[in-house]
């Protein structure tokens, strides 16, 4: 808990952020419900901030590299705005279409391939597989 919001590196982080009054945050002593209060009040921004307090306590002990709590809000923010930009979709509930495949009848090659892209453009990726059946 110290590491992520109590000490005064941390602290300074999550103050940009504008909790100098939130009670809730600075009080709370289980870190469970700290954590949980963090996502409910600030959803994937609280994740993104303690991991960036988290990867700049980490760079400082094991690489003397020194963050300022400006440029580790700043790269929380980055990757908040990375995160929501790929993933921000997600919530929009499709219906389910139930698929099914049935293996070929006699002696047959059967070749199954599958891409996917993340934007266009965007990266990709594809796949296949090749059966044969006697």
């Amino acid at each position: 808990m110290h590491c992520l919001r109590d000490c005064h590196k941390a602290a300074d982080v999550w103050l940009l952020l504008g909790l100098s009054n939130n009670l809730r945050f600075w009080q709370e002593q289980d870190v469970y419900i700290w954590i949980r209060n963090g996502i409910e009040d600030l959803n994937l921004l609280f994740i993104t901030t303690a991991w960036w307090i988290w990867r700049a306590r980490c760079d400082e002990s094991c690489a003397n590299h020194i963050l300022t709590a400006q440029v580790v809000f700043h790269h929380a923010k980055l990757l908040h705005d990375d995160v929501s930009r790929c993933f921000g979709q997600l919530r929009q509930h499709k219906p389910l279409r139930w698929v099914a495949w049935l293996p070929p009848m006699g002696e047959d090659v059967v070749l199954n391939v599958d891409g996917s892209s993340m934007g266009n453009p965007g990266q990709a990726g594809y796949g296949g597989s090749l059966g044969l059946w006697f």
